[in-house]
């Protein structure tokens, strides 16, 4: 009788070192999860800049293309252009994205297809039929940051109430982690 009580004892693990074992875990995990989010959060900082920076890069290349008959034709005639500059209107303002898409991936009419036959898009991510991870663009054709976010942009022919310097410049940026523009995350490319 007196074996069986003992054998009894030692088959289980007490309420104690099965409370341990749960609190070893819920702190491993809780660090885990930290670090995670940590990540994620600069992974998406890095993405959003390396996207605001070819954003600005293609842009450059387009203007550097100096678009010639049909295409410049359709660019004009659909309100792109800023007057006489061969850069696209955006005056910073929610949706001021969209010229900027039009202009980089040939969707002249911002309809969701490609007017300009000779004109690639800059980046896949920029076509509305993408389906891979990464798209640029959200439903109402306005470029987006890794946080589904509408970007800004903003040029003025004069260089007028721009914070990039450069002279004929304009101004890329993305709201950031926190969502909010104009506050100390915002990802510019100034």
């Amino acid at each position: 009788m007196k074996i069986l009580k003992q054998q009894a004892r030692v088959r289980g693990f007490s309420m104690v070192e099965v409370l341990a074992v749960m609190v070893i875990l819920a702190i491993l995990g809780s660090i885990g999860f930290g670090t995670y989010m940590l990540v994620n959060r600069n992974a998406r900082v890095t993405q959003a800049e390396l996207m605001i920076e070819n954003l600005s890069t293609s842009l450059e290349n387009r203007v550097n293309e100096r678009f010639t008959g049909d295409s410049l034709d359709a660019l004009e005639a659909s309100g792109i252009l800023d007057g006489d500059s061969q850069y696209p209107s955006g005056d910073g303002s929610d949706g001021s994205s969209q010229n900027l898409y039009a202009f980089l991936s040939g969707d002249f009419k911002a309809n969701g297809s490609y007017d300009a036959g000779e004109i690639e898009p800059a980046f896949p991510e920029m076509d509305p039929n993408y389906q891979g991870k990464g798209k640029y663009l959200n439903d109402d054709l306005e470029i987006i940051d890794p946080w589904r976010t509408p970007i800004r942009y903003k040029f003025h022919i004069d260089g007028e109430d721009l914070n990039n310097n450069v002279e004929g410049g304009f101004d890329i940026w993305s709201a950031g982690p926190d969502l909010e523009f104009d506050t100390e995350d915002d990802i510019k490319n100034w």
